[in-house]
């Protein structure tokens, strides 16, 4: 289960009440619209997101400009230098992920689509870090990186799944094939078959 707004606000001082929170969950909206299609922004959110762990926030790049429009757009009155050097931003783009891996969670492993793509980058930023000081920073991250590696996960195990063998699909193909089967298109098939599997093989092993 993801974390609330409230929760990941609870990782800085910033006192935001009932109806900043709202605001804030709707900035997030608009910030994972723009996940969908776009391969580099889920590197660049994932990127901003982590400084939510940091003492010292530094990036300047344009995810935390989109972070900010959407959150100046729930909330004219922000002020804009001063969240550039803050914790929003980047919490708001915590939070963003979390709800987008969540969503994720929720489809099947074929509906993943760039999905995969935030579970694989929320990984490599997470899984070999130092994990932050603080107990709420730590819960945030374990959080993020257990919804990334469930997604990573499922879809490695649809990837190992044997579907059918090259035997029983060869047999098959010639029963449906009538009185005059296509022998060496259905042996071709069936070879094609035998090469994924023991590829498959090959990466079960390396994997031991």
């Amino acid at each position: 289960m993801s974390a609330s707004i409230g929760d990941w606000y609870r990782l800085s001082d910033i006192e935001l009440n009932d109806d900043r929170l709202t605001q804030r969950r709707q900035a997030a909206n608009k910030l994972a619209a723009r996940l969908p299609g776009a391969a580099a922004i889920p590197l660049d959110i994932v990127s901003l997101a982590v400084e939510a762990f940091d003492n010292e926030p530094r990036s300047d790049g344009p995810m935390l400009q989109v972070a900010i429009e959407a959150i100046e757009e729930q909330q004219p009155t922000l002020d804009k230098d001063a969240a550039i050097v803050s914790l929003d931003p980047r919490i708001l783009a915590g939070f963003t992920v979390e709800q987008k891996l969540t969503s994720v969670l929720e489809a099947a492993p074929a509906r993943y689509g760039d999905g995969a793509l935030l579970a694989g980058a929320v990984v490599a930023a997470l899984r070999h870090r130092t994990p932050p000081t603080g107990s709420f920073a730590q819960a945030r991250a374990a959080g993020l990186l257990n919804a990334a590696e469930r997604i990573l996960d499922r879809l490695d195990e649809r990837r190992r799944t044997r579907s059918d063998t090259a035997a029983g699909a060869f047999e098959a193909a010639v029963d449906k094939s009538g009185d005059a089967p296509d022998l060496p298109k259905l042996l071709s098939d069936a070879l094609k078959k035998i090469e994924a599997e023991i590829n498959k093989d090959r990466e079960e092993l390396n994997a031991l």
